[in-house]
């Protein structure tokens, strides 16, 4: 199970690479770091047993991150001779910036 969960944690990167919406696959991983954590049957390796599951979740959640600092890294400061409008939102705001002005969605807007 290890093994296939670790192979999961590697797809499920791959998808938050491309869609933001893969970054709540992670929730899969952060229900089993709380199983573990929880579960009175569980005593031998828990440590062990949540470690593995947040590092799963960072796996799945990292692409995301560094993607969002690579934009915001290529298209914002005060080194660029234009910066982007979506410069000023912070850090993850060229996703926002693009789902708002080309696709009229957002969070909890559909």
């Amino acid at each position: 199970v290890s093994t296939q969960s670790t192979w999961g944690a590697l797809v499920f990167a791959g998808a938050a690479c491309v869609r933001s919406n893969g970054l709540l696959l992670a929730g899969f991983f952060v229900c089993d770091a709380l199983h573990a954590a929880l579960n009175p049957r569980v005593r031998v390796g828990r440590p062990s047993a949540v470690m593995t599951s947040l590092l799963r979740v960072s796996v799945v959640c990292i692409p995301y991150v560094v993607f969002q600092v690579y934009v915001h890294a290529l298209y914002c400061g005060s080194d660029k001779p234009k910066e982007a409008v979506w410069c000023s939102g912070g850090l993850l705001a060229a996703y926002r910036y693009i789902e708002h002005k080309y696709w009229g969605v957002g969070l909890f807007r559909y």
